[in-house]
């Protein structure tokens, strides 16, 4: 019954809106702290597509995103708002939300390894900037490939398959994971294309995908960038 409870409610909009809060005031924290001119260079490719559609509608400010990315959690948290009725905090659920992405990590580390693969743009060199991008990656790349893109392309697949909901889980997951690959091999930040990185991001995107419908938001932001720390950290460990 307590198993049941936790994962009902610590997969909830409400839930993940509150969990993802210190994640991402670090990484803005860490961008704050970081020289100015280097932001266009470090900022994580996903976080900057997101600024440049802010831009575009008028919105503009280094720090736009975070009215955006809360603005996008508070949208998804009214859409479940028929539950509000159940949703209680227990302080306790966030640390296991902490446990639980680690071990979502491992799994995905595990995986992964033979690939060896940043899922982030390793286009910082310093230490510091790395650890921030990998916090980013983590925090972006999962509002656009999984919050907005996976829950986008179940609403749509919903109008054409009316029954067999799994059905719908795997295509979104499936489409929104070829794009979550090929968006590494486009654009100012793009990385220079390659079969074995679009495979494992593939992959990377599959996995991730089914944490965001299994456990929500928040743990698959948190499993993201602990991933790119595990990773970043056995890889200064080699050199």
């Amino acid at each position: 019954m307590l198993f049941e409870t936790y994962y009902k409610r610590s997969r909830s909009p409400f839930y993940s809106f509150i969990f993802i809060l210190p994640l991402f005031l670090i990484y803005e924290l860490g961008i704050w702290m970081i020289a100015s001119k280097d932001l266009p260079t470090i900022r994580n490719g996903a976080d900057v597509l997101l600024r440049k559609i802010l831009l575009n509608l008028g919105i503009t400010g280094i720090y736009g995103m975070a009215l955006a990315l809360l603005i996008g959690i508070i949208i998804a948290f009214f859409i479940n708002r028929g539950k509000f009725s159940e949703i209680k905090i227990n302080t306790n659920y966030f640390m296991l939300m902490i446990f639980e992405s680690l071990i979502w990590s491992g799994i995905l580390f595990t995986i992964l390894r033979q690939g060896q693969l940043l899922l982030s743009v390793g286009s910082a060199k310093l230490f510091f900037q790395q650890i921030v991008l990998s916090i980013g990656s983590g925090i972006f790349e999962e509002f656009i490939f999984r919050l907005v893109l996976v829950s986008g392309l179940i609403l749509i697949l919903g109008i054409f398959i009316k029954k067999r909901y799994w059905y719908k889980i795997f295509f979104a997951i499936l489409f929104s994971a070829i794009i979550f690959s090929s968006f590494h091999f486009i654009g100012e930040f793009a990385e220079v294309p390659s079969t074995a990185s679009f495979f494992i991001r593939l992959i990377a995107g599959i996995v991730l995908g089914y944490v965001y419908v299994l456990r929500g938001f928040g743990i698959a932001a948190y499993a993201h960038s602990f991933y790119n720390l595990l990773v970043f950290t056995q890889i200064s460990g080699s050199t």
